[in-house]
């Protein structure tokens, strides 16, 4: 007689499609899970005979894996916010296994603070590191003191280094690329489009691969003319007085990709001049401030990322390294890019 084979968790995650962060709440007896869910759960874990390992998970919860997460934000809270929601992920699903993550946060305009956050993290004892670099110039000499003592680090949605990484998060060139072809294809006859950034090409390579990554894609559209880059657009005054300028400025305005998290501004200012169904606005990122004028169209196209999933997987992916020794698989784990425009928008809200 064919005995049943053996699985562990993730095997029984992939057989039934339903999450390990759902199996471990079932075997655990933690969290709300529907009953249907739960009876499919607990039948897949006795068809497959799955049995805790209780002695480790005893040994884990006497000894602690703390991870260092050095954060920064832009936009309101916004990126730090959505970040929490990932690193609590992993924590409820990791936390009785040993995992704790200390967590700092500080403004991409104070670089300087990430440097002090790491300091004072290693005086503390902490080895392991989660960082979103705010700038690689400001903390790369810092990256390479860890690398000398050995530490673990894992890049977070930005990196310090080009080579010799693991990194989380999207592919920012390929997020440009998508910004233009969703802007080409609205707009079939043609026209300008401007391209508005915070900070400068020079010092942010992040906006710049975005920018590249746009300008390369709409070359394939050629009634289109991208104009300058307008860099610098940090505050909503910039925002909207250099958006009233280039609708006094060019007539024949059709498109704007704004990479400034300043996008509502630009749509407020759009419908404030009454150009906003002539106007076509592509942004980046979904913040909370953005839906309203997603769902109005005023804003015609965001490109996302999942960033509560990115910090999810850089924790457990840090977590399975130094707590089973589990090596990564790679340098980028990119995640996914959604276009997210009115009509599904309500599929996106946190």
């Amino acid at each position: 007689m064919r005995k049943t084979q053996r699985m562990s968790l993730e095997e029984i995650s992939k057989k039934i499609n339903i999450s390990r962060t759902t199996l471990y709440k079932v075997i655990n007896n933690k969290g709300y899970v529907k009953d249907s869910t739960k009876k499919i759960v607990e039948d897949a874990l006795k068809k497959y005979k799955y049995i805790p390992n209780l002695n480790a998970r005893d040994l884990a919860r006497h000894r602690r894996h703390t991870i260092g997460y050095v954060g920064m934000d832009y936009s309101a809270s916004y990126f730090f916010t959505m970040m929490k929601w990932g690193l609590k992920r992993a924590t409820d699903e990791f936390g009785d296994n040993g995992l704790d993550i200390v967590i700092a946060e500080s403004s991409h305009r104070n670089p300087e603070k990430q440097v002090e956050d790491i300091d004072r993290m290693l005086k503390e004892g902490i080895r392991d590191f989660i960082i979103s670099v705010a700038d690689a110039d400001v903390i790369h000499e810092k990256i390479q003191e860890l690398r000398e003592m050995g530490c673990n680090i894992v890049y977070l949605s930005r990196y310090a280094d080009e080579e010799n990484r693991v990194f989380v998060g999207v592919d920012y060139y390929q997020s440009g690329v998508l910004a233009a072809e969703m802007m080409g294809k609205m707009l079939p006859d043609g026209g300008k489009v401007q391209i508005m950034v915070s900070n400068t090409l020079e010092h942010d390579i992040y906006v710049r691969m975005r920018c590249d990554g746009f300008t390369d894609e709409i070359k394939k559209y050629k009634n289109i003319e991208v104009l300058p880059v307008k860099q610098e657009v940090n505050t909503e005054q910039e925002a909207t007085e250099y958006t009233r300028y280039l609708l006094e400025q060019y007539k024949d305005l059709k498109g704007i990709f704004d990479i400034t998290y300043k996008t509502d501004t630009v749509a407020d200012t759009l419908i404030k001049s009454g150009k906003q169904d002539k106007i076509r606005l592509v942004g980046f990122d979904l913040y909370e401030k953005i839906a309203p004028y997603i769902r109005n169209s005023a804003v015609d196209v965001m490109i996302s990322q999942d960033l509560p999933g990115q910090a999810y997987l850089a924790a457990k992916l840090l977590f399975n390294h130094i707590c089973y020794n589990r090596a990564f698989e790679k340098n980028n784990y990119y995640s996914r890019l959604d276009v997210i425009v009115a009509s599904n928008l309500e599929y996106f809200e946190y």
